[in-house]
């Protein structure tokens, strides 16, 4: 009966701390599969056949359809320049450039992985091929609850989020890749009180 009862609570233990280990894996923003490109993070074989057992979890708990290795890449940013969650109620900037694509489009999602839409309901989404753009290039977008000038993207209420920039049809996914992919960065501007 002894043995019976080690047997059971050495079990207990392993199915534990085996459940909980996989479990921070799949909630973690840098686990198996992901590629950070500085504040941005990727799953690249989410989409396809050889993803690892921990990037299909992490698809299937989210319940979210990837894009396909061939279709594009999706980057996610949870926190910004501080290393702070991003907060609806918070101004923020995205500036900079993206890695070669044939079109992009950034969007917000709050913390159940909804788009976040603006006080009028509407579904907002910047897309790359309608953005100003300076003479180099680079871009600058302004997300927040308040106008701003230049590209905006409003967004209402409150909680943390989420952005996601997806690249459709980039070299990145593919094997010639690039050497130093470059993403745009972040800008906490303030914060709503």
């Amino acid at each position: 009966m002894r043995k019976l009862a080690n047997i059971s609570i050495i079990f207990a233990i392993g199915l534990g701390v085996g459940g909980t280990s996989a479990w921070m894996a799949v909630r973690a923003d840098n686990s198996f599969g992901s590629v950070k490109i500085g504040q941005w993070t990727s799953w690249p074989l989410a989409g396809s056949a050889d993803a690892d057992p921990y990037t299909r979890a992490r698809v299937a708990k989210d319940g979210s359809v990837p894009l396909g290795a061939a279709e594009g890449l999706a980057f996610y940013l949870t926190t910004d320049q501080f290393g702070k969650p991003l907060d609806r109620e918070c101004q923020y900037k995205i500036v900079g450039a993206t890695p070669p694509a044939r079109l992009w489009t950034l969007s917000t999602q709050d913390k159940n992985k909804r788009t976040i839409v603006s006080e009028t309901g509407v579904e907002n989404t910047a897309f790359s091929q309608t953005l100003l753009r300076s003479q180099d290039g680079t871009f600058s977008i302004n997300i927040g609850s308040q106008p701003a000038p230049g590209n905006w993207l409003s967004i209402s209420g409150k909680g943390q989020m989420r952005f996601v920039i997806r690249l459709y049809d980039t070299p990145i996914t593919g094997s010639a890749g690039l050497a130093e992919p470059v993403m745009p960065r972040i800008i906490n501007r303030d914060c709503i009180e």
